[in-house]
């Protein structure tokens, strides 16, 4: 417990907030050198069995290989018997416990090892809503294996660290991530699917920029240089789903973060998301979830428990 103990001091200074662990603190916490990457089998890392709602700012690929887990990320929850695998996105807030028969790897690593490879616009139209597809993911049993000789030949060259196999180690994870993605997939986007599949993702960045502050449909639609009915249209195609629904669902998560994760007073959290008033902000949630600020927090509590 020393060690929990350790990193937790180093990365959750406010115990009032839900800690965000970050990946140098990791590596200073276990005395281990800093490359960007990590790696650890499920039942030799106590902490992460210590079944306390956090999150992190890199990227985890979570492979099961024996025994279940428990694994709540943001609102989902989901209990998950092998083979499986979870791939947990930085800032995703999530709760996880395992069996104690349970076997299988953590791969963790930055952002920029995601994005400079995966994350191409030729990739776009596989990334769409990519986040949930990814967070939890059943293989078959040949698909599993596959993934499992990638995690493998990961592990080998971990254990035998140095600065080419650095190299070759991000190959890997990125050969994982697009089996990942790839498994997911039936057939291969079309152009005009990838131009659209692209248009959408910019749309969900501007969302998430800016959710607080541009709530209308035309205002994105400006932005993207396309009319409202054109945006309509691809959100339907990919999330079958309104424009402004995608935007609404996007404030209700910030509003069950706020509520849950850092217990704000609704007053704070009206104001916090640009509504005009504690009101506007339950008209919200009554029209969107036909229940009260805190009949939502109550429904919400059940997932966490710390």
């Amino acid at each position: 417990m020393f060690w929990f103990t350790r990193y937790l001091n180093l990365t959750n200074m406010n115990t009032d907030i839900i800690p965000t662990y970050k990946l140098e603190d990791y590596f200073e916490a276990f005395q281990k050198p800093c490359i960007a990457f990590n790696m650890e089998y499920i039942n030799h890392v106590p902490f992460y069995d210590s079944n306390e709602p956090h999150r992190h700012d890199y990227y985890q690929i979570i492979v099961l290989e024996k025994g279940t887990m428990n694994h709540n990320i943001e609102f989902d929850a989901y209990e998950i018997d092998k083979p499986c695998i979870s791939v947990l996105f930085p800032k995703q807030f999530h709760q996880i416990s395992f069996s104690p028969d349970a076997e299988g790897e953590i791969i963790m690593f930055g952002d920029e090892l995601f994005c400079s490879a995966v994350l191409q616009k030729d990739l776009s139209a596989y990334n769409v809503d990519l986040q949930r597809r990814l967070n939890y993911i059943v293989p078959t049993a040949e698909e599993f294996a596959e993934l499992i000789a990638v995690v493998k030949n990961i592990r080998d060259l971990y254990e035998r660290i140095s600065p080419a196999k650095k190299e070759q180690i991000k190959f890997y994870i990125k050969i994982l991530l697009l089996q990942l993605i790839e498994y997911g997939h039936s057939k291969e986007p079309s152009r005009t699917e990838t131009e659209e599949a692209d248009i959408y993702l910019h749309f969900r960045d501007l969302v998430e920029e800016q959710f607080k502050v541009c709530r209308t449909v035309q205002g994105y639609a400006e932005q993207l240089n396309i009319t409202t009915k054109k945006l309509n249209a691809i959100c339907n195609n990919y999330v079958g789903e309104t424009a402004l629904n995608v935007i609404h669902e996007r404030i209700l998560l910030e509003i069950k973060r706020l509520l849950v994760f850092y217990d704000f007073p609704h007053k704070e959290i009206a104001y916090e998301l640009g509504f005009d008033s504690p009101s506007a902000l339950n008209k919200f949630i009554a029209a969107k979830l036909n229940c009260t600020p805190s009949e939502l927090k109550y429904r919400l509590s059940h997932i966490y428990k710390k």
